[in-house]
């Protein structure tokens, strides 16, 4: 036993990193890269011929954002289902973010249209095998670049990171404390398309409100002359006015 884990079965961690290299398309290379091991351990552990570390097992699970170690008994009846986000992450136990569980509506200014609002859904949820919370876009208009990815909340900043990692590209919102019945406002740094094919970075207000307070959400572009526009333009101007984020240009 090793602290609050113990590695139970290598050959369960060898899957794990396995199909997690696959699903994402990462080469080993990489992930020894990340991890700052030398491939060759690497690839004796993943074939069975070398057995894993435990400060391997964790430089892997900081590489990969993956929880690799089985939880081990806890002694006294106490809830087996009860776990911390890697440390990596924040360090938080399920109890202390439950709150921020749930479906947000979410509004960035578009960047195709600098007079009109994208809106779409966002759900923050606990994953029980990852022992994290994560995050997942929907109802995008342009729902091929709808972005999944994981929940930081380091106390340290006492800011929230919805953070998306493909193919070591990042893309990150930086959130503020929620206000006004569980509003989180903040800023999005993400890549955005130029001409052709050209990408460039690009950051924009943010704001994601919980739908329990949104009942008259409105999807999608929104241009002058909706409805919802200027109250979708004041929650973003918001961002600015309220002290929650300073654009410097």
């Amino acid at each position: 036993m090793h602290g609050d884990f113990e590695i139970r079965d290598s050959d369960s961690v060898s899957l794990k990193i396995r199909e997690e290299l696959a699903r994402r398309r990462l080469s080993r290379q990489w992930l020894a890269d990340e991890a700052k091991i030398s491939v060759s351990t690497l690839e004796k552990a993943l074939a069975g011929r070398r057995a894993f570390t435990l400060s391997t097992v964790i430089r892997l699970e900081e590489a990969l954002h993956l929880q690799l170690r089985t939880p081990a008994p806890e002694l006294g009846g106490a809830d087996p289902n009860r776990s911390t986000a890697p440390e990596s992450m924040g360090a938080y136990s399920r109890p202390a973010v439950k709150w921020l569980e749930g479906d947000y509506l979410t509004i960035r200014r578009s960047f195709s249209d600098p007079e009109a609002f994208y809106a779409y859904r966002t759900l923050i949820e606990w994953d029980d095998r990852l022992c994290h919370l994560t995050f997942k876009e929907a109802a995008r208009l342009d729902s091929a670049f709808a972005q999944a990815g994981f929940v930081s909340f380091p106390n340290i900043s006492a800011h929230i990171y919805l953070v998306t990692v493909e193919q070591g590209q990042y893309r990150m919102a930086v959130l503020g404390r929620p206000v006004n019945g569980g509003e989180l406002n903040g800023i999005l740094t993400t890549l955005m398309v130029g001409s052709g094919s050209q990408l460039f970075p690009a950051a924009t207000p943010l704001v994601l409100c919980p739908s329990r307070i949104a009942s008259d959400d409105a999807l999608g572009l929104i241009r002058p002359g909706h409805e919802q526009y200027n109250h979708y333009r004041d929650r973003i101007e918001r961002v600015g006015t309220g002290g929650f984020a300073r654009l410097l240009v």
